[in-house]
């Protein structure tokens, strides 16, 4: 069961969407399931490559290359779907965020074709980081992790993907139903 200092993040037996503290966000639930493992379907475009390796002995993490000259959109991207019932959908805010560490430019993540899309910009940090992208949805796009490969070449790690609904991103958490 997934708890917050001790607290269990249920209510009436159903996982909480939010928690606040003092008045602030510090959970928001992921939508993503099995997000230590990401063991759902990922498609890549652009020259690029994907491969799951482990991390440690819990957790996995996707390991994406696309030489120098790709794409200023290289990446990966998957259905939201990923059998959650609470999905992202047209006019919903949402925050996304996960861990990375490598070399490459950002290009954009989060859900597709939203607006507006606050993207990150700049380098990729060569050590572990976490970062996050927020929007709001104008339809029920695929999510999407996309580099600028055209003038650096893109080899990053990533871990620990959050897709939650609202503006705020928060520590990573599991999906509630990944305790069941």
């Amino acid at each position: 069961m997934a708890t917050i200092n001790g607290k269990a993040l249920v209510k009436n037996g159903k996982p909480l969407d939010r928690a606040y503290s003092n008045g602030q966000l510090v959970y928001g639930r992921n939508l993503l399931l099995k997000s230590k493992l990401l063991s759902w379907y990922v498609a890549t475009n652009t020259s690029t490559t994907l491969a799951t390796v482990s991390y440690d002995s819990t957790t996995n993490t996707w390991h994406i290359t696309s030489p120098k000259g790709g794409s200023n959109n290289a990446g990966i991207y998957f259905s939201q779907t990923n059998k959650v019932s609470n999905l992202i959908t047209k006019g919903q805010q949402w925050a996304f965020s996960f861990d990375i560490k490598g070399t490459g430019v950002y290009s954009q993540f989060g859900i597709e074709a939203s607006s507006p899309f606050n993207k990150l910009s700049g380098n990729v940090p060569t050590d572990w980081n976490r970062v996050s992208s927020t929007g709001t949805a104008t339809g029920t796009n695929s999510v999407i992790i996309y580099f600028n490969s055209v003038n650096v070449a893109l080899d990053v790690y990533i871990k620990l993907p959050k897709l939650e609904t609202g503006n705020v991103s928060t520590d990573w958490t599991p999906a509630p139903e990944d305790y069941i």
